[in-house]
């Protein structure tokens, strides 16, 4: 319930008026149920010990919505005394709460607590002027992850008018490498992003100079130019960036070309591909040309230099190879998981996450058309960043009888 009442209210407070009148009520509803929660837990807590993490929490979620709830200052006045010691007890508390708890105490105007906590974060933070400077959490929790944390902590220094360019540097570095951790992730990186000033001015931010901008397609992000005149091709492209910290993209290319004429292209992240046929019970490279109903193993061999989260590995099997018959599911490769599936071109690897360093992967085919065939390329892309992109050359294979 939180976590939907934080997404909901930070569209709240950013885009009032494309919200509609349902979601506001919802979140109104969902506050006061919260509210309604600690209230509760109050008149049925004899010991009179309270969890400072709910207090928090609620008084976070609040800060999006405009109208203020009546019930909320019995809520404060039932935390009073533990919010008081926040300045003592700081120290001791993750960087989360922390994070939280200074908006919260600019929110509620009591500047020497969000002024302590704010030093307390800032004490452990490790600097690193090419990739941001971060914290060294390395949670990864289902509500809590490394990226919702240095989001809050953003938050809190940009409520403190406080530098926070080097920390969004760092949010921007996760998302080149491994994403954003999903959905959390994701929402609170982008609040973080979009709540810094310098992300929210209406400049233009990304020149591109060079090309003809009124033959430019804007689609998911990207700008597209599509040209079957070469001559219109520029010889360079010009690329300004100004925003106040360093972005990552990349220029791709795409031309048509005879599948022959393809070259192996290989950076970052390589992948090679080899074929194996049987011989008294082993399997061995193949080196000479393959027998009509051999089986053949196709041999994927993925190298990173990093981490890379989302990875699709294509392979495009030669028209003589049927594909020995493997059910489309989720499976396990010495802890990597991907999801196996089986077209009639092709068969494609979903990798969610691929650890740095050398990884195996293949399936087997059958040999069933006679002559010679393009064996077709094996190509792997991180699906949500395109520096991450390797292909294979084309190789001709030989089927007899």
């Amino acid at each position: 319930t939180k976590q939907n009442l934080i997404y909901i209210g930070r569209l709240i407070k950013f885009y009032p008026e494309n919200i509609s009148n349902d979601l506001k009520k919802s979140f109104s509803k969902g506050l006061d149920y919260l509210i309604d929660y600690n209230l509760n837990f109050e008149k049925n807590n004899i010991k009179k010990q309270y969890n400072l993490n709910e207090f928090v929490d609620v008084i976070y979620i609040d800060q999006f919505y405009p109208t203020k709830n009546k019930k909320l200052d019995d809520v404060k006045k039932m935390y009073e005394n533990e919010w008081n010691k926040i300045e003592k007890t700081a120290g001791n508390r993750n960087l989360e709460f922390r994070a939280k708890s200074a908006i919260v105490a600019n929110y509620l105007n009591a500047k020497s607590y969000a002024t302590t906590l704010v030093k307390s974060i800032e004490t452990e933070m490790i600097l690193d002027n090419t990739n941001g400077n971060y914290w060294n959490t390395n949670e990864n929790l289902f509500l809590t992850n490394s990226i919702s944390t240095q989001s809050l902590i953003i938050e809190a220094f940009e409520a403190n008018k406080m530098d926070t360019k080097n920390l969004v540097q760092w949010i921007l570095q996760q998302y080149k490498q491994n994403s954003w951790h999903g959905t959390l992730g994701t929402n609170y990186a982008l609040h973080a992003i979009i709540s810094t000033s310098d992300f929210n001015e209406n400049s233009t931010k990304i020149e591109i100079e060079g090309i003809d901008s009124s033959k430019i397609q804007q689609l998911f992000g990207q700008n597209i130019f599509e040209t079957s005149n070469l001559n219109e091709i520029p010889k360079s492209i010009k690329i300004k960036n100004n925003f106040s910290v360093i972005l990552n993209g990349s220029i791709v290319n795409y031309k048509s070309v005879p599948i022959n004429e393809i070259k192996s292209n290989q950076n970052r992240l390589r992948v090679e591909k080899n074929l194996f046929i049987k011989e008294n019970n082993k399997w061995i490279p193949l080196n000479r040309k393959i027998k009509l109903g051999e089986i053949v193993r196709i041999s994927l061999t993925l190298i990173s230099d990093e981490d890379i989260s989302y990875v699709h590995l294509k392979d495009y099997r030669a028209t003589g190879f049927d594909p020995v018959f493997v059910p489309s599911k989720y499976y396990w490769n010495n802890s990597v998981g991907y999801y196996f599936e089986t077209k009639d071109e092709e068969t494609n690897f979903f990798i969610d996450y691929l650890p740095k360093g050398e990884h195996q992967f293949g399936y087997e085919v059958k040999a069933n058309l006679q002559g010679k065939f393009n064996n077709g390329i094996s190509q792997a892309e991180s699906m949500y960043n395109q520096n991450y992109k390797t292909h294979t050359d084309n190789k001709i294979i030989e089927i007899e009888k």
